[in-house]
């Protein structure tokens, strides 16, 4: 099938972003999130200049390359602002709960710009997932800058879905290595330019903390080469094939792997409702694609 490839990707990459949001917790713990950003882009741009450079993939630069650059600004730039200071302001449980109401909202925003009809069903399979998605919300626990945090949140909901139209609609002029090339060349150059405002010639004091254990390496490394690079590859290569509807129902599942990865590695807790939300979330996301 055409789309079994694809689909694999969406499956993958979101998997892959599900544990991202630990490591980010992690590295949070030594240093600032624009210092954070600033060396996971580079790294992940780096990391994709060599492929250039070996000839493993291409860039046409001859292209009008304005369109991706304002792809760049929203993805990763605003994305990423609004989901790490979610994180800071709350958990990685809470931040992978809302981040997943993502499907929804691109759902209904395809329908409108992109004239990409859904079924009925996976609309309301799509909140099926989403009443798991805020039910596990709502049963962390309490603390005075969570409300905060959730508008945060859901302000990097609506920016992830719009990304999402976006990525679909370059897929006829731009390759996904391309779109993923300029993402993270416009997330680069925009953080460091941020941590350096902010932190000035305190700047590679806190870039080198979070090198200074091995958690703090194999975090980073993380976060930009398999979350950057593999799991965005992968959604925008998904983006080639896959309707909006089908690509970002697999989203939902980051949620899930959030939750096991903050409860398992970072003692965050987990009760009776996350689970029950976690079965919810898992039998949307089967039946979305069903």
């Amino acid at each position: 099938m055409t789309e079994k490839k694809p689909a694999m990707a969406a499956l993958g990459g979101n998997i892959i972003f599900g544990f991202s949001y630990m490591f980010s917790s992690i590295v949070l713990n030594s240093t600032g999130y624009f210092t954070m950003l600033s060396v996971r882009f580079m790294i992940a741009f780096l990391a994709m200049t060599v492929l250039l450079i070996f000839k493993a993939a291409a860039f046409d630069f001859r292209k009008n390359l304005k369109k991706l650059f304002v792809f760049g600004l929203l993805q990763p730039v605003l994305y990423f602002i609004l989901e790490t200071l979610g994180i800071k302001l709350t958990n990685s449980v809470i931040t992978g709960s809302i981040i997943a109401v993502v499907p929804i909202a691109s759902m209904i925003l395809a329908a409108a710009f992109l004239h990409e009809a859904f079924r009925w069903q996976q609309l309301f399979f799509a909140c099926i997932s989403l009443a798991g998605v805020l039910l596990i919300s709502v049963s962390g626990q309490q603390s005075g800058s969570r409300l905060l945090g959730i508008i945060i949140l859901f302000g990097a909901v609506l920016t992830g879905s719009v990304y999402t139209l976006l990525s679909r609609k370059l897929s006829a002029d731009f390759t996904a290595f391309e779109r993923t090339y300029a993402m993270f060349f416009v997330g680069a150059v925009v953080f460091t330019i941020i941590a350096l405002v902010r932190d000035g010639w305190d700047y590679p004091t806190q870039a080198a903390l979070i090198f200074a254990s091995r958690t703090g390496v194999f975090s980073m490394l993380y976060l930009a080469l398999f979350s950057s690079v593999g799991a965005f590859f992968m959604l925008n290569y998904a983006a080639n094939t896959l309707p909006v509807a089908r690509s970002t129902a697999y989203a939902n599942l980051s949620s899930v792997v959030s939750m096991f990865a903050g409860a398992v590695f970072l003692a965050e807790p987990v009760g009776v409702l996350h689970i029950i939300g976690c079965l919810l979330v898992l039998t949307g996301v089967y039946f979305t694609n069903k």
